[in-house]
């Protein structure tokens, strides 16, 4: 459906690595406005017929025509699961172990999703399906640190240290949608023996049994996916002219994870956010336009219960529609204790704000509206508390002395 320029194609396929397409699309062809030209956009998706694959697209504008477009495909599996990033990731490690509800993680667990390397690590691209895993790969355990990576990533490092290959499947399923499926392969050979079953790089016969039992019987080899063609690939990169509008797409995320200084901190950012977590998200017109409508209608309705408990209510209110989100229901606090604490902010008020030239010590209201304001209080009567325990502590001063006043000292107390 795209006017492509053919001659401009480049198409790079590859197994273990995203495959690209590239193309350029003129802005008019025979005076006319090309199809789809405006739709043409970075983060679209592309489906090539022949390749049964699907692309997440990133486009450069030519800023001197901006008639000519330069269009540049990855292949989708590889372009979303590498910006879906995790963080504090243990696997089978000492600090896995500690946990209360540690359990041995294999590497694809079908009844203990929390038993399994695969769940684990695709917990946040509920999206993504495992399609097929060799058996051989099922019951292997490793130990596995991530933190600051992408899914992709962390998977192409399991595929190192264990030997298998992860393949993304990106056709089309029954209903013309992005399949968004994995299959695993195991690329070591294994023996076949069943009081052996050893797996690695050997041929011919078992390293371990010689390929045969105790009782002379002979076993095969099951060997690994694929097969090694020493064929080398280089591709060189496509050069333009003239200057170019690049979007940097790799740069450009809808969910942030917030970390401050140190673990304190960071459960603070989790407390001022009223769904409790570290992480904050966007989503674009532009990209909601490639959403289905229900799961539009999902987040707008999240987004406008989120800000109504931001800056409405403190509380749930019982029954709360998200198309009647006009009720303000304020958090109620215990009268007798507001007093109390107010009091106290009335007797040390002058001293506090002498002491915190950048904050100004502040008395709290029976009746709070909003999340926000809620836990402002809550922060601001820990600061409280701390400064009386420990903020009007004398200072400990050292007055000028020497050794003969010293000596004298000494000698009044004998």
């Amino acid at each position: 459906q795209l006017n492509v320029n053919h001659k401009s194609v480049e198409l790079i396929d590859r197994l273990n690595e995203a495959s690209e397409i590239s193309f350029t699309v003129n802005k008019y062809i025979d005076g006319k406005i090309t199809n789809l030209w405006d739709k043409l956009l970075d983060f679209k998706l592309i489906y090539c017929e022949e390749w049964k694959k699907w692309f997440e697209c990133k486009v450069e504008l030519d800023e001197e025509t901006e008639s000519v477009k330069t269009v540049f495909c990855t292949q989708l599996g590889q372009a979303e699961l590498s910006q879906t990033m995790l963080y504090n990731i243990e696997i089978n490690t000492e600090i896995d172990i500690e946990r209360d509800d540690y359990e041995v993680t294999v590497f694809k667990d079908y009844t203990n999703s929390g038993a399994s390397l695969l769940d684990r690590l695709l917990e946040k691209a509920p999206h993504y399906t495992i399609d097929y895993i060799a058996p051989s790969l099922i019951e292997i355990q490793r130990s596995f640190s991530f933190d600051d990576i992408s899914i992709y990533d962390a998977l192409q490092e399991v595929a190192e240290e264990i030997g298998c290959l992860f393949v993304f499947n990106s056709d089309s399923d029954e209903k013309g949608m992005p399949k968004r499926t994995i299959s695993v392969y195991d690329l070591q050979q294994n023996c076949k023996n069943p009081k052996c079953k050893c797996r690695g790089e050997f041929t011919d016969k078992c390293p371990k049994c010689n390929s045969e039992d105790s009782d002379g019987n002979k076993y095969d080899i099951e060997y690994g996916y694929g097969n090694d063609t020493l064929i080398f690939v280089t591709v060189d990169e496509l050069a333009s002219e003239g200057i170019q509008l690049v979007t940097d797409i790799d740069a450009v995320k809808n969910c942030f994870k917030l970390e401050a200084g140190d673990d304190l901190m960071t459960a603070t950012i989790r407390n001022r956010n009223p769904n409790g977590t570290d992480y904050i998200w966007y989503f674009s017109d532009a990209t909601k336009e490639d959403m289905p409508v229900e799961l539009v209608q999902k987040i707008e309705s999240y987004d406008k219960l989120y800000s109504y408990y931001y800056t409405e209510t403190a509380t749930i209110p019982d029954g709360l529609n998200s198309s009647d989100i006009k009720i303000k229901k304020p958090f109620t606090l215990n009268s007798s204790l507001v007093n109390s604490y107010n009091n106290l902010v009335k007797r040390y008020e002058g001293y506090y704000n002498d002491d915190n030239k950048n904050k100004k010590l502040e008395t709290i209201p029976t009746s709070i509206m909003g999340f926000a304001s809620l836990m402002n209080a809550y922060y601001n009567t820990i600061d409280f508390g701390w400064y009386l325990k420990s903020g009007m502590m004398p200072d400990v001063k050292m007055g000028k002395t020497d050794a003969e006043e010293q000596g004298l000292l000494l000698s009044e107390v004998t």
